[in-house]
């Protein structure tokens, strides 16, 4: 299973989110789809709160594969990149958290996710469709790395 994880904070947040499930569905299949949450940005300012949720797919691509589509579905639905090593407010963000057990170290694709152990807004929705997963570096579940995250940011779930 692929886990990814999708966050959205400028404009037509949950639009944004489905039209990326739409794009992903071309070259993927959506097994698992975890609820949406609102959180405040980490990392940087912004009045805008996110939108995050996670889902599990499987798909025949490999990782850079879909990485590179992955890429092209945030830049059709209007995401700029700022090469400015900062985080920034965004209207879609796409991140490939885990790739069924692969473990790599590229300049442009780190798997899994180096910070998921670090973000409520990752682990919080990841539970509810992988609670049992295990992470192929720390060898802990998710629900394991979620209850030693020391992000304490409240998350709050979207009604459908």
């Amino acid at each position: 299973m692929i886990y990814l994880s999708l966050g959205s904070n400028i404009g037509d947040r949950k639009n944004l989110i489905n039209s990326a499930f739409h794009s992903i569905k071309k070259f993927a299949k959506i097994e698992k789809i975890s609820s949406i949450y609102e959180s405040i940005p980490l990392g940087f300012e912004s009045d805008e709160l996110f939108y995050n949720c996670c889902i599990g797919i499987e798909s025949n691509l490999s990782p850079f594969e879909m990485l590179t589509e992955i890429n092209k579905i945030e830049a059709n639905l209007g995401r700029v990149r700022v090469n400015d090593g900062k985080y920034h407010s965004r209207n879609i963000d796409i991140d490939i958290l885990f790739f069924d057990e692969q473990i790599i170290q590229e300049t442009h694709l780190i798997i899994p996710h180096p910070r998921i152990s670090e973000r409520n807004f990752v682990l919080i929705p990841l539970v509810e469709i992988a609670a049992d997963f295990i992470h192929p570096e720390s060898h802990e579940s998710i629900t394991q790395i979620l209850s030693n995250c020391k992000d304490n940011s409240k998350l709050t779930k979207i009604k459908d």
